[in-house]
């Protein structure tokens, strides 16, 4: 009779080993729902396809061995979807979509009555863009302005500034002989920039006195130093998304395009020079009263170098 106990206590704590042995590590309520990755919140800079652009729902997970569940949305900012140039070229993208404006910028000019804002009512890639109100100004130069430097060891060669650019209705605005900065490429002995006014007179065009529109400012400041400016005759739709391409080649050819179709082309100034800053804004100068605001998104610039 003792041995027949003996039997049956044996058979059952074996099988309650086993069944403890079966469940461990299989419980469905905790081990198979996570946090999707994160993404670069810096996504004003050079996007890093290597991470942000592939992602294997299957097998991306955290430091505890948690896998990524593959019904998780991710949404990527503008930048982490654009494809880098291939090496050598330089290549610096800004999509407004982080928590301050001037992320991944090099500098950032502010000055009383110039702002750089975020907005989440005109974008081209949700959420937000950004909105910049040009300074009233009496004088010299002033922001608001988003700087991008680089110094290379090689002379640049080739130079292009993009961005979505809207314009406020010009209605109301009061005319002015200031100008207002947009964009502008510079290198330390030339520029060429995109500019608006309401009323100033053209230094290379007598006959553009009182001019009001766009146009194209260029300057050289090796030796002698010389400026020229020329009008642009097709203007930027207000309230309109446009695609703005401002093109330098180091040889002296500008380029300005609208949604990839050339405004404006001539050969002005060049530059030899390793360091070349690109510029976004509204930096007024001169007398400007009651400037209209602009509106940008989705900036990329791209730089060639000798080789």
């Amino acid at each position: 009779m003792r041995s027949f106990r003996w039997f049956f206590l044996t058979a059952g704590v074996l099988a309650s080993v086993a069944i403890a042995a079966a469940c461990v590590g299989d419980d469905p309520g905790s081990g198979d729902t996570i946090a999707p990755p994160g993404e670069d919140s810096g996504g004003g800079g050079t996007p890093d396809t290597g991470s942000s652009g592939n992602i294997d729902s299957g097998n991306v997970g955290n430091d505890s061995g948690n896998v990524q569940d593959s019904g998780a949305d991710v949404v990527l900012r503008h930048c982490q979807t654009v494809s880098k140039p291939v090496a050598p070229t330089e290549f610096f993208c800004a999509d407004f979509d982080g928590p301050d404006a001037s992320e991944g910028w090099t500098t950032t000019v502010r000055t009383d009555g110039g702002t750089l804002d975020l907005t989440t009512s005109a974008f081209t890639s949700p959420p937000q863009g950004l909105v910049v109100h040009p300074a009233i100004a009496t004088g010299t130069g002033s922001g608001p302005e988003l700087n991008w430097k680089s110094v290379g060891a090689m002379n640049f060669q080739k130079a292009v500034l993009r961005a979505h650019m809207n314009p406020t209705n010009p209605g109301g605005v009061t005319s002015y002989t200031g100008i207002i900065k947009l964009l502008e490429i510079t290198t330390t002995n030339a520029l060429v920039a995109f500019y608006y006014t309401e009323g100033a007179n053209l230094v290379s065009n007598p006959a553009s006195n009182n001019y009001v529109g766009y146009f194209i400012k260029a300057a050289a400041f090796g030796g002698a130093a010389v400026q020229s400016d020329y009008p642009v005759t097709t203007p930027l739709s207000p309230t309109t998304w446009t695609d703005v391409k401002l093109t330098w080649q180091s040889t002296n050819q500008v380029d300005l395009s609208y949604n990839n179709v050339s405004v404006f082309n001539k050969a002005i100034y060049g530059s030899v020079d390793t360091s070349v800053t690109f510029t976004i804004g509204a930096a007024s100068s001169g007398q400007v009263s009651e400037p209209k605001q602009m509106r940008y998104d989705d900036v990329e610039i791209t730089l060639d170098r000798m080789q």
